[in-house]
């Protein structure tokens, strides 16, 4: 694992979830390569949509995955970043917004299977999973 840190968008940890070779996924690769953050947004949506049939692996992967607070410098990325999208007419979901917000206060690079909306995002530098 190299020591450069990024933050993983809930799309990243659903597909792991899903798909049954694990070490195909855009999670595997990046944990490889990466120290692997969430946002506490991330820790939310995963845990939120767990099910009886998943939530072990669900509490097992967030357990080794350290969880970005979302804190006052969170907040004001997070206005920034909702006034610079409403004045474009360009509006993302609230909880993308947020994760976002957590890149841009933590400086991280986002990690993410969703590019359509976080790309709309100036101030959020993305990783492209191609190169993993």
């Amino acid at each position: 694992m190299a020591d450069e840190r990024v933050l993983i968008d809930t799309s990243l940890l659903i597909d792991h979830l899903r798909r049954t070779k694990k070490d195909r996924t855009v999670f595997y690769q990046a944990a490889r390569r990466y120290e692997c953050v969430v946002s506490a947004i991330t820790e939310f949506e995963f845990r939120a949509g767990s099910t009886a049939a998943n939530h072990e692996f669900v509490a097992e992967l967030l357990d080794l995955t350290p969880v970005l607070p979302l804190d006052s410098t969170c907040v004001s990325a997070a206005v920034t970043i909702y006034r610079d999208l409403r004045a474009s007419n360009q509006l993302i979901a609230l909880p993308d917004l947020l994760i976002a917000a957590t890149a841009v206060a933590y400086q991280l690079p986002l990690l993410t299977l969703n590019l359509s909306h976080f790309e709309r995002i100036n101030s959020l530098k993305l990783l492209n999973t191609s190169n993993l």
